[in-house]
């Protein structure tokens, strides 16, 4: 298993991601263009384990699970 400081990690967010140090890896969890409602503090889905992550800088969401992180207005049915 490799170890990755977290400077490290921060780093490696690219293509209009940002880092977060509490983001589940479910999909309940991340803002997606499905689910842009979702408020990840009010989320039960987001009170869990929590692990270093990248996510789409705010303004932007993922298109799909494995998306890239496109600004909100362009997301289909905006």
């Amino acid at each position: 298993m490799v170890s990755l400081s977290i400077t490290e990690t921060v780093k490696e967010c690219k293509g209009g991601r940002e880092f977060w140090s509490c983001e589940s890896s479910t999909k309940e969890c991340q803002r997606l263009c499905e689910n842009k409602q979702l408020r990840r503090a009010k989320s039960k889905a987001c009170n869990k384990a929590c692990h270093l992550s990248c996510v789409c800088i705010p303004g932007f969401l993922r298109e799909g699970e494995d998306g890239e992180c496109i600004p909100e207005a362009e997301c289909p049915n905006a």
